[in-house]
């Protein structure tokens, strides 16, 4: 338990863990015997096929969901970083096979909670067990929403389109113009379907005409009502 006591600050912001406090936070990862593992960069957590019983919260690195095409090409369907809960809506649905296999994407650490002691009766009779349910549909229902608006950015034939879309969520979901991506350039370029050169040339396009700026991972937009036309194309 003095392990997991080190990455508190995390498992603090952790979506799982929200309404409870740093205490409760510890008691209850005692109680349902959560297992800190460290896992190296490439190694499989879990390989398509398998069923999944546990879901994680990232606590250090980088956790990702790929697939791998018939050609061998590695798509990146998902990227989880410290704080981010995965597997939750696979071990939730029994008998289901991944889809995905779930890779370390660097040396990371993961804390891995079994749904059977999250799901059964608390021997010790936690009353932070009904809020950990709680946000566990919760935390399911924003990856739902989080799809659907994924399905949105791959729809386009445009790549500008996509981008756009993606630039006003991201604005939107962090409630300013000015924000930080939570992922890599190259993630966010298979969440919009294309290859990374070609949406780096893309944003460069569209801060050449005073659409956006942006340094690395950092964009602020505008030329907000030429960005929303963009996006209706």
């Amino acid at each position: 338990m003095e392990q997991i006591e080190r990455y508190i600050g995390i498992l603090r912001y952790c979506s799982l863990f929200h309404g409870l406090t740093d205490t409760e936070i510890l008691t209850i990862c005692r109680c349902l015997d959560c297992r800190r593992i460290v896992y190296t960069k490439s190694q499989v957590l879990w390989l398509g096929g398998d069923k999944v019983d546990n879901c994680g919260v990232v606590l250090s690195g980088r956790i990702c969901a790929e697939t791998m095409s018939a050609n061998g090409q590695r798509t990146i369907v998902a990227a989880h970083l410290p704080g981010n809960v995965f597997g939750d809506i696979l071990m939730s649905t029994p008998g289901t096979a991944s889809p995905w296999d779930i890779v370390a994407a660097e040396d990371s650490e993961v804390l891995l909670i079994p749904f059977d002691r999250l799901m059964g009766s608390c021997a010790n009779s936690c009353e932070f067990h009904t809020r950990l349910r709680q946000n566990l549909l919760a935390g399911i229902g924003e990856k739902y929403w989080h799809l659907r608006r994924r399905l949105s950015y791959l729809t386009p034939r445009k790549l500008r389109t996509r981008a756009a879309r993606w630039l006003l969520d991201e604005a939107s979901r962090q409630g300013s113009d000015i924000f930080t991506m939570d992922e890599t350039r190259e993630d966010l370029a298979d969440t919009l379907g294309a290859n990374r050169s070609a949406l780096s040339r893309e944003l460069c396009r569209m801060r050449q005409e005073g659409l956006l700026d942006f340094y690395r991972g950092s964009f602020k937009i505008l030329d907000h009502a030429a960005l929303l036309c963009a996006s209706e194309e």
